[in-house]
C-alpha cells in the first residue's frame, strides 16, 4: 500500500480546508473591526487548542507513542521518510494494538489520516507565527484576495513577493533602498557580551516560570558559531518541548522585540532549513534540557 500518496492525500485536502477556513474567519474579523494581532493570536489559539482536545491521537499515549515515531521519520530514513517510517516502525507498533479500546472502526488509515492533519495544524501554526507580520498587513490592509499561509522555500519573510508589495505600497519612498540596500531595513545580528547583559524580569504572560529558566540556560549555553542562535531556540521552545512542563506564549513579532530588549540583538530572519533543524538543533538542545532539568 502506497503509505505516503495515502498522507499526502489527506494532508493537501486538510491544509487548503484548513487555509480557506482561516481566510474567512479573518475576513469576518476585519469586517467586525477587531484589532488584528488579536484576531491572529486567535487563530494561534484555536489550532493549539484543536490539536490538543479534538484529535484522538492527543487523547491515547499508545497512539502519541507512534506519532512521536513519525516526528523521527527524518533521522530514520534517508529518503521516502513517511512512506518507510509508515510501512515498517509504525506499522509493526500499530498492529500489536487493541483497538477494542479504541472507537468504532478505528483502522491504520484513520491513524494516518489524523496524523496528516496534526501536521497540518502543526504546520500552519508554525506559519502564522512566522509570517505574523505579513498576515497583519494582509488584514490591515484588506488585502485578501492574495491571502496564503504558504511557505516560500530559501525566502526570507522579507523577499515573499506579497511582502514587498504591500511593505512598498505602505512606505513608497523607501521603494529604492528596500530593493537595492536590503541591509537597510535588516541589519545583522550582533553577538551578545552575557556578562554584560542583566536577566530580563519574568512575565507569566509569555511564559512559565520553567520556560523562562529554560530559556535563560540555553542562552547562556547553546551557541553556534560563536552567537546565542536566539531564533533557534524560539523554534525548539515553541514547537519541541513538553508544553505540560514549559509554556511558552511568544509570537515571533513580541519575542523580536523582548530579545531588542533585552539583549539589544536584532532578529530578521525567521526561517530555518528543516532538515538541518530537525537532524542537528534539536537534539542538541535536547540535551541541554536535559542537563537543565539536573538542575532544578
Amino acid at each position: 500500500m502506497d503509505y505516503e500518496k495515502i498522507y499526502q492525500d489527506f494532508y493537501s485536502k486538510y491544509y487548503d480546508k484548513a487555509e480557506f477556513l482561516i481566510k474567512q474567519f479573518l475576513i469576518k474579523r476585519q469586517s467586525q473591526n477587531r484589532i488584528a494581532s488579536n484576531t491572529i493570536n486567535e487563530v494561534t489559539r484555536y489550532l493549539n487548542d484543536y490539536s490538543v482536545n479534538k484529535c484522538f491521537i492527543s487523547k491515547n499515549e499508545s497512539l502519541k507513542e507512534l506519532y512521536r515515531i513519525f516526528d523521527n521519520r527524518y533521522r530514520v530514513y534517508e529518503t521516502n521518510q513517511v512512506h518507510e517510517i509508515f510501512s515498517n516502525e509504525i506499522k509493526t507498533d500499530f498492529d500489536t494494538l487493541d483497538l477494542s479500546e479504541f472507537s468504532k472502526n478505528y483502522n491504520y488509515t484513520l491513524f494516518i489520516k489524523e496524523v496528516a492533519l496534526l501536521e497540518v495544524l502543526k504546520e500552519i501554526s508554525r506559519l502564522v507565527s512566522n509570517n505574523f507580520r505579513l498576515l497583519e498587513r494582509i488584514y490591515k490592509k484588506n488585502e485578501f484576495d492574495e491571502f496564503e499561509i504558504r511557505e516560500h522555500k530559501n525566502l526570507d519573510l522579507e523577499d515573499y513577493p506579497i511582502y514587498k508589495k504591500l511593505f512598498l505600497e505602505s512606505y513608497p519612498k523607501n521603494e529604492t533602498s528596500f530593493i537595492e540596500n536590503e541591509n537597510i531595513i535588516t541589519p545583522k545580528t550582533k553577538t551578545v557580551d552575557l556578562k554584560t547583559v542583566s536577566k530580563p524580569t519574568f512575565n507569566r504572560n509569555h511564559w512559565n516560570e520553567n520556560c523562562f529558566n529554560l530559556f535563560h540556560y540555553l542562552v547562556a549555553n547553546y551557541e553556534k558559531n560563536g552567537k546565542i542562535k536566539f531564533i533557534n531556540i524560539f523554534y525548539f521552545l515553541k514547537n519541541d518541548v513538553d508544553k505540560n512542563k514549559y509554556a511558552f506564549g511568544f509570537t515571533i513579532d513580541l519575542y523580536k522585540d523582548f530579545i531588542q530588549l533585552n539583549f539589544d540583538v536584532q532578529l530578521t530572519k525567521f526561517g530555518k532549513a528543516e532538515y538541518e533543524y530537525t537532524d542537528k538543533v534539536i537534539p542538541i538542545l535536547n540535551g541541554f534540557e536535559q542537563d537543565f532539568r539536573k538542575t532544578v
